[in-house]
Formats: structure tokens, sequence, C-alpha cells
């Protein structure tokens, strides 16, 4: 064995976990090499102090203030999510409708626009489309009154 697979025993050699015949190389091994003896000699030291160390009981005010200190905290989250909830809020309906019936004009004038400009369509579709598109703003007028009378 080397230095290394010396090193990675060494707590299973002081601990004694090995088996025999790694515990003989590893013992072999140790009363030959002085860096492996020292790592060997450290670590024997260190596990021997926390094992000379007595266990330490917590007080019970310990308990008690993280008992507390674990409530507020969960109530701090709890505030704090929500909080975090938005509420969308629409804006005035009545916005919204004008809005869509000054669009619904604007695409009115400008399909109108366009096919009375258009040479090669007929008069009858051109005159059936327009009357179309005023009864589709007619009913979108009286739609947008019927809803701004309805959210007064």
């Amino acid at each position: 064995m080397d230095c290394k697979q010396i090193s990675e025993n060494l707590i299973d050699y002081i601990d004694l976990k090995l088996d025999s015949d790694t515990s003989k190389l590893v013992d072999k091994h140790i009363s030959k090499c002085e860096n492996c003896q020292k790592e060997y000699n450290e670590l024997k030291t260190l596990f021997g102090n926390i094992e000379q160390k007595e266990e330490v009981q917590p007080d019970l005010s310990l308990k008690n203030n993280f008992a507390k200190m674990l409530a507020e905290e969960k109530e701090l989250q709890s505030n704090l999510s929500d909080s975090k909830v938005i509420q969308l809020q629409i804006p005035n309906k009545k916005i919204i409708w004008q809005i869509a019936a000054a669009v619904a004009l604007l695409l009115t004038g400008f399909l109108s626009g366009y096919q009375f400009n258009n040479p090669d369509s007929n008069k009858s579709i051109q005159t059936e489309q327009l009357t179309e598109m005023k009864n589709d703003v007619d009913e979108m007028q009286r739609m947008m009154v019927f809803n701004l009378l309805k959210n007064e």
C-alpha cells in the first residue's frame, strides 16, 4: 500500500473497522513511514479529544425562542405572499367600447374607400357590401349605447 491508500484507511483503522489483513498492512506501513505515522497520531489525538468532550444540552429557552422566531417568520411569509397578489383591474368599459367602435368605423371607412376606388368590382356588389357594412356599424352603435346605458 502507498501513502495515499493508507491515508484513506486511517480513520477506519483508528475505529477498528478494517479487516485483519488490511489492518496489518496499515500497521506495517505506519511503523515504517514517518508521514503516515504523524498523520495517524494527529487523527488519533483529534478523535480522542472529540470523545473526551461532554455533550452539551441546549437550554430550554433556546427551543422556545426558536419556536417563537419560526412562528414570526411564517406569519411574515404569509403576509408577504398575500401582498404579492396583484388585482388586475379592467379599465372603464365605456372606453373599451368607444375604442372598439372607432376601430370598426376606421375599418369600415378603409374598406369602403377601397371598394369604391376599385374599378373591377360591380356596382351591385359594392352597394351590397356598403349596405352590409352600414348595418354592422349600426348594430355596433346600438350595442355600444346599450352597454353605456347598462354601465351607468
